[in-house]
């Protein structure tokens, strides 16, 4: 399962407008101190962007900011249990696949704090039963929720990735930056769309596709292929898992696509997800969505996000001209925290570099490159897997109580 880099963070919440509704009166979004924008420091991993938040002035949680998702989410009953939070009345929501179901509940009148400035008082969340996601796992470290529309939709959002920053300006006192270029942002059911151009491997240009901005997505951009019989399925292509949703794993194809281009900014040999049809294809084409734009497109940017005025300013940040890479060593690792912290291999992709060294699923991490496991994060594991054509890895692994050393080559697969 891949959450990092290219494949898809499954947060598919597929809700009616009926699940909240508006009768959940909400008190607000409050900047300390009365200032006009406040910075707030953020993690990175695999491009998603986790802040420091305090529940109820009692719990420190990390949530993904997330443009993709329409209600504050808790991914688990557990923390929200151990705070005795009240619940409104239990929900089952339906997973990706249209088929799954599962539990969910309304709370209404929490408080949070986000480390950095952001006082939020009388707010409501979807608490799911259990975590159903376990990004914990993929991401290397606790993930206890989501945020997204309610935190767009009050402030105008900059996110500087080279630094990792967010800054959240009072819309009334935000003035537009210079040298930045402006794009036009349509806001549709609380989420946002921008038109891109794709031009495709048999030079076929997908003109003005209409693409939801997804910060929540570790891809670059993903295409549904039901949306029109103009998608082009490349020739090189991976089968994978390309993430996780409610209803369980997303399985799709992973290629590439020549060139996507919106306002003088063009990224070239861009990775892209093609997930397969499921029970929500019919929905999705009626709405004229084409796909996504992910995190791996906006982390190669300095971007603002303005729900009010719907526009974005972007330039281009430090990683702009960087090549999209995908995982070259054919190894997807997993974070493991029974009897300590772990990084297992999870699986092997067959006739890899990592297949050829004869590594094996549910092999021990021990050391990498003259580094002990212990030291890095499973984000600094995935990365170095997907660092560079021709890189040679040296890799110390635990099976059975015994260590192996295993050396290899990482080779582009895609």
């Amino acid at each position: 399962m891949r959450f990092i880099k290219s494949g898809l963070f499954g947060l598919f919440i597929f809700l009616s407008t009926q699940v909240l509704g508006q009768q959940f009166e909400v008190s607000g979004f409050f900047l300390t101190n009365n200032q006009r924008k406040v910075e707030i420091p953020f993690e990175n991993h695999g491009n998603l962007i986790i802040v420091k938040m305090m529940l109820q002035n009692q719990l420190p949680l990390n949530f993904v900011v997330d443009t993709g998702v329409r209600y504050t989410l808790l991914i688990d009953k557990v923390y929200s249990d151990l705070i005795n939070i009240n619940y409104d009345r239990q929900l089952a929501l339906m997973g990706p696949d249209g088929k799954n179901t599962v539990n969910a509940y309304v709370a209404s009148g929490v408080d949070y704090l986000v480390l950095g400035g952001l006082i939020a008082r009388n707010q409501s969340f979807l608490v799911l039963e259990e975590d159903y996601l376990d990004l914990k796992s993929f991401l290397g470290l606790p993930i206890h929720g989501i945020i997204g529309f309610d935190l767009f939709d009050r402030f105008v959002v900059e996110l500087n990735y080279d630094d990792m920053i967010m800054t959240l300006h009072e819309p009334r006192s935000f003035k537009r930056p210079k040298r930045m270029r402006k794009v036009p942002l349509e806001i549709i059911d609380t989420k946002p769309y921008i038109t891109i151009d794709i031009q495709q491997r048999n030079g076929k240009v997908l003109k003005n596709a209409k693409m939801l901005v997804d910060t929540g997505a570790s891809h670059a951009i993903m295409i549904n292929r039901e949306t029109t019989d103009d998608v082009f399925m490349p020739d090189r292509q991976l089968e994978t898992s390309l993430g996780r949703g409610l209803g369980g794993e997303i399985g799709g194809v992973v290629g590439r696509v020549d060139k996507v281009s919106f306002n003088r900014f063009t990224f070239r040999e861009v990775l892209t997800s093609y997930p397969d049809p499921n029970d929500f294809s019919s929905i999705i084409k009626d709405t004229g969505r084409f796909g996504t734009v992910g995190a791996d497109i906006f982390s190669k940017l300095r971007i603002i996000i303005d729900y009010d005025k719907k526009q974005l300013f972007l330039a281009k940040g430090g990683r702009y001209r960087e090549r999209f890479e995908f995982n070259m060593s054919g190894i997807e690792f997993k974070a493991q925290e029974l009897l300590g912290k772990k990084i297992v291999i999870n699986s092997i992709r067959e006739g890899t570099p990592g297949d050829d060294a004869g590594l094996q699923k549910g092999d021990i991490l021990y050391a990498l490159n003259g580094s002990l496991a212990s030291s890095m994060t499973l984000t600094q594991v995935n990365d170095l897997m997907s660092s560079k054509d021709g890189r040679t890895i040296r890799m110390v692994v635990l099976r059975n109580g015994e260590k192996l050393r295993v050396k290899f080559d990482l080779k582009r697969l895609i």
